[in-house]
């Protein structure tokens, strides 16, 4: 198929002659937080909010940290296994509360998000490279808007 056949090949210039395709998600990520924080309490774990670990270290076949809640109360915690959720900020957690380099680095990115009205009639997204590097994402949204 070419892609001036394809329905998103229909609003883009003559120009433009390859395309691809690519699949993306999209997600509550507030909503799944919620519910992976629901599912691991029914499993046994014990949710702390506003709370940051200041230290932890690998002894005995578990983790021994301690965690700093908000009002500054202290929790000694063990725990068979940790999970980083951190995102972008991984790297400030390696070397602060374990104390760890990383051979790979993650690193902030800037951009912005416009939301649009609608601007083409199907549920592909674009990438627009553009000649500096940098790209623009134009993405179905909501069902009436393109971001």
């Amino acid at each position: 198929m070419f892609l001036y056949d394809h329905p998103a090949g229909k609003p883009l210039v003559d120009s433009i002659k390859r395309g691809f395709v690519c699949s993306d998600g999209w997600v509550n990520d507030a909503r799944l937080v919620v519910l992976n924080a629901l599912d691991a309490e029914e499993r046994g774990a014990k949710i702390v909010t506003r709370t940051r670990l200041v230290s932890t270290v690998r002894a005995g076949g578990e983790w021994h940290t301690q965690l700093k809640r908000d009002d500054g109360t202290v929790l000694d915690v063990r725990a068979a296994a940790i999970a980083n959720a951190t995102g972008p900020w991984v790297g400030e957690l390696l070397r602060g509360a374990l104390g760890r380099q990383s051979t790979h680095s993650v690193r902030l990115v800037k951009g912005s998000h416009i939301v649009t009205r609608r601007l083409f009639e199907h549920d592909h997204a674009y990438i627009f490279q553009n000649p500096d590097k940098r790209i623009i994402f134009a993405i179905p949204y909501e069902h009436d808007y393109t971001r």
